[in-house]
């Protein structure tokens, strides 16, 4: 969806310097490619999140991330 709005932004702001478009109508085309990269990176954080909760559920956060717990110390591979 990102990728579709940078292209309509694009072709719109082409329009505008052949007369035929306005500023306003850019600026529409603007915010809509900020909501669509914005919703973009919302659904990249939200998949981030949905592996740390699965890791979590099934116990394996620490062991996936290397990460041992000793003597209370928290041991990790440098």
């Amino acid at each position: 969806a990102r990728d579709l709005q940078k292209e309509k932004l694009a072709g719109e702001e082409d329009r505008l310097k052949d007369g035929q478009s306005t500023p306003q109508e850019v600026l529409d085309f603007q915010v809509d490619f900020a909501v669509a990269a914005l919703n973009n990176e919302r659904s990249k954080l939200d998949y981030q999140k949905a592996i740390v909760d699965l890791e979590v559920a099934q116990g394996t956060l620490l062991e996936t991330r290397l990460i041992e717990i000793v003597d209370n110390q928290i041991l990790g591979s440098e």
